[in-house]
């Protein structure tokens, strides 16, 4: 990686731990959710990046991909705890990281089961080291909190403009083969941990998109709305609220970029039991002697 490019990775790491810094300091229960996810975006352009997906904000048993919609009327509900999950980019460089507020007492542990497992892992990433090592290390700390581990969510490898790339760093240890860490690979950890069953499933809604690809011609405003994000966004997430002001129909043009199969939808995940889970997550370089985090939280 060029110095050039790492320095990129910095600066967008070093915004959105700012935006992430912000926001767990200005949630609080009854805040709009178009608020605080506005918030977060915000502050990720002001300083001088891109959102790399809309904001997350996953309350209680949802696990990830839900964020605001539009004309949200949701709020921060009591009791409640809340994941804010952001990501940045500049010019295609992504990087991804995740922080968990609770608003009851009796779920700190719940939070610090899945940090300490994030912090561990980073412990033990060096070149060579097996992903499913790195699964067993989140797994277990976990386990020694008393929770389980999300098993079918992972943390995953990033490359330019593609927030999901190639390999995968499962939270829990598998027998199955992973691969193992390379020198100069790029990967966001986020270790999620539950007092429920363990694995989360797609709930029948999504707030969330991404192409697949652009159009080849611009046949129909359908066309002209999807050309738009690509030359925007390529590959990347975004969600429906962005584009309102441009496009008041905005929902039914989505719907028709799904049925073109130009588009995808990330549904909004939950604990199969609906149970709590919180989730911590950084954004790592790989160096010869260990690890880079771009996105420490002050």
């Amino acid at each position: 990686m060029s110095d050039e490019t790492l320095g990129l990775y910095k600066k967008a790491g070093r915004i959105l731990a700012s935006a992430l810094k912000k926001a767990r300091y200005k949630v609080h229960v009854g805040m709009p959710l178009t608020e605080l996810c506005d918030l977060v975006e915000y502050e990720i352009k002001v300083g001088g990046a891109e959102p790399a997906f809309p904001c997350n904000v996953s309350i209680n048993n949802i696990a990830a991909h839900d964020t605001a919609d539009i004309n949200d009327e949701r709020t921060i509900p009591p009791n409640s705890i809340v994941k804010i999950d952001g990501g940045a980019h500049i010019e295609g460089y992504i990087v991804d990281s995740a922080i968990t507020v609770s608003f009851d007492p009796s779920y700190e542990r719940l939070l610090l089961a899945a940090q300490k497992a994030l912090l561990n892992a980073l412990e033990v990433i060096k070149p060579g080291t097996s992903l499913r090592e790195i699964g067993k290390t989140v797994e277990n700390t976990i386990r020694n909190y008393g929770y389980k581990p999300i098993s079918n969510l992972t943390g995953h490898q990033i490359s330019r403009y593609v927030l999901h790339a190639g390999k995968i760093i499962p939270n829990v240890y598998s027998f199955l083969e992973h691969g193992e860490v390379l020198e100069g690979e790029i990967y966001a950890i986020e270790p999620f941990a539950t007092n429920g069953r363990g694995e989360v499933h797609d709930l029948n809604y999504a707030r969330i998109y991404a192409l697949l690809s652009k159009p080849k011609k611009i046949n129909d405003e359908v066309d002209e709305l999807a050309t738009k994000i690509w030359n925007e966004r390529k590959g990347l997430p975004f969600t429906p609220r962005w584009y309102l002001k441009d496009y008041n129909n905005i929902k039914r043009l989505i719907d028709e970029m799904l049925k073109k199969r130009i588009a995808m939808k990330y549904p909004v995940l939950t604990e199969i039991n609906n149970s709590y889970v919180s989730q911590f997550e950084h954004t790592i370089y790989v160096t010869k002697d260990g690890v880079l985090s771009f996105t420490e939280i002050d």
